[in-house]
C-alpha cells in the first residue's frame, strides 16, 4: 500500500511547495482515511519498485532503530513533535549525513522538494488517527503542536500498537523518499 500512496502523491506534485500542493496532500490523506485499504498484487507492486527495492525497504523497517533513535535525538525542544528545522536534523541523521554531504542541511527550504513533501505527509498523518488525543482534523496546521510525532521513540520507551504503526510508516516513508534521491536509511551507530 505504501507504493500506491507514493504514486498518488506523485500525481499531486507540482514542482513547488505551494498551498495547492499542501491541499492536494491533505486531500490524499483524507481519501485514505475514508477508503478501504487497497490490495496490490506483487505484479502491480513491481510498477512502483523493483522486488529488491521493496525487500530493502521492508528489511530496514523491521528494525525501527533506524528511525527511533534519530527521531528522539532530533526533538531538540522535547515537545514530542519534530518542527521543520528538527526534521532537517532527523533526515540528516537517518541518512548518515547525506543532507550535509549534498550541502542542503542548512534549512528546511534548502532540502529537496521530495523531502519537504515527505515532511508534510508525515506531519499530516495525525489526520488519520482521529481516536488519538493528538489526531483530529486540522492537526497539521504548522503550529508548535504539529509535526512528526516522536512518541514511542525514546530509549526507554516501548511503543504501543498505534505508535508502532506510526513509527513503521515514518520509517517506510523516509526509506522510500531517500531512495528516490539515491540515498538510504543507514543503520544507527552501535
Amino acid at each position: 500500500m505504501m507504493r500506491h500512496r507514493q504514486h498518488r502523491n506523485n500525481m499531486c506534485s507540482s514542482g513547488a511547495m505551494s498551498t495547492a500542493l499542501r491541499w492536494c496532500l491533505l486531500a490524499t490523506a483524507a481519501l485514505y482515511a475514508t477508503t478501504k485499504p487497497m490490495t496490490v498484487s506483487a505484479e502491480e507492486a513491481d510498477i512502483f519498485f523493483t522486488r529488491e527495492e521493496t525487500e530493502a525497504i521492508s528489511a530496514q523497517c523491521e528494525n525501527l532503530d533506524y528511525v527511533t533513535g534519530p527521531l528522539y535525538a532530533s526533538d531538540a525542544d522535547g515537545n514530542g513533535v519534530l518542527s521543520q528545522d528538527e526534521f532537517v536534523v532527523f533526515t540528516d541523521l537517518v541518512s548518515g549525513g547525506w543532507l550535509s554531504d549534498m550541502g542542503v542541511a542548512d534549512s528546511f527550504q534548502d532540502m529537496p522538494l521530495v523531502l519537504q513533501e515527505a515532511n508534510v505527509v508525515l506531519t499530516c498523518l495525525c489526520e488519520l488517527y482521529s481516536t488519538e488525543p493528538w489526531g483530529q482534523p486540522g492537526c497539521c496546521d504548522n503550529t508548535a503542536t504539529s509535526g512528526i510525532r516522536t512518541n514511542g521513540s525514546g530509549p526507554d520507551e516501548k511503543p504501543d500498537t498505534v505508535q508502532l504503526e506510526y513509527l513503521t510508516y515514518v520509517c517506510g516513508t523516509m526509506s522510500e523518499t531517500l531512495g528516490r534521491l539515491n540515498a538510504k536509511l543507514v543503520a544507527p551507530p552501535s
